[in-house]
């Protein structure tokens, strides 16, 4: 399972990858809730080389595994880490990368 310190590895804490890539496009590739497959674009607010902060229109959980791809067509897994409602069905999603991905940005 993941823990606290795997949330702050993917965004909070100082590492040698620094941040990157706030504002790049995203396309979010998972299923919902009720296994039906979604696909949203959307910007990474906060990113580096463990993971990024997304918002997402899509029902999704924690530990829930979703395919990230830039626009340069390079796709990662990611799996989520935290979730936070902002409104409605908008959601404030943090994902970690299974390992550091610097060239994904």
């Amino acid at each position: 399972m993941i823990g606290q310190n795997d949330s702050k590895q993917a965004l909070g804490a100082k590492n040698s990858s620094g941040s990157r890539a706030s504002g790049a496009t995203v396309f979010v590739y998972g299923y919902g809730q009720s296994k039906n497959p979604f696909y949203k674009e959307t910007k990474a607010l906060k990113a580096n080389s463990n993971g990024c902060l997304l918002i997402l229109r899509a029902a999704v959980s924690r530990g829930q595994k979703l395919l990230l791809m830039n626009t340069r067509q390079n796709p990662t897994e990611a799996e989520i880490v935290n979730t936070r409602s902002l409104s409605g069905q908008l959601l404030e999603v943090e994902v970690s990368f299974p390992a550091p991905r610097p060239d994904f940005w």
